[in-house]
């Protein structure tokens, strides 16, 4: 039996996702400029809870912001399971440097990014294949009223 070669390229299922997608929201940036559709999901006296999607052809990722004084105070991200979890959590190493703090229970991985001006946290599963389930960016001062936090309680 004679076999052909195959020529098929073979991608990772993070479709070139760039975590520079987010930049737009990050804490401390103004919310006026930034574009997309957003659907207010809790107003109270001094804060917004807005919810967008950031949308390629072939992802969509769910974002929430807390905004405040038209100010973005923390960002909430769930991310796709299909997502590898080695290819974002580098991208995260890249860009933010080796995580601060570890923690492990069964098979739940969360790292944490203690910062001057940021607290990021990353959370990631494993199964049969690892992936990523939520980023969280809050600015340091106002990591204690992040979404982050109330989802925690």
């Amino acid at each position: 039996m004679m076999y052909q070669p195959l020529k098929a390229k073979v991608e990772a299922p993070n479709y070139h996702f760039s975590i520079d997608e987010f930049n737009s929201y990050l804490p401390n940036q103004s919310i006026e400029p930034l574009s997309g559709q957003f659907q207010t999901l809790r107003k109270t006296a001094t804060t917004l809870l807005l919810k967008t999607e950031i949308k390629k052809e072939r992802y969509h990722i769910p974002l929430f912001i807390t905004v405040e004084k038209n100010m973005v105070i923390d960002m909430y991200a769930k991310l796709p399971s299909y997502f590898l979890h080695d290819v974002f959590f580098e991208s995260l190493r890249k860009k933010y440097g080796k995580q601060t703090g570890y923690k492990k229970k069964d098979e739940h991985a969360v790292y944490t990014w203690e910062r001057e001006d940021l607290s990021i946290t990353y959370s990631a599963a494993c199964t049969i294949t690892c992936f990523p389930i939520f980023l969280s960016i809050a600015s340091q001062q106002n990591k204690k009223k992040s979404l982050l936090q109330q989802l925690k309680f």
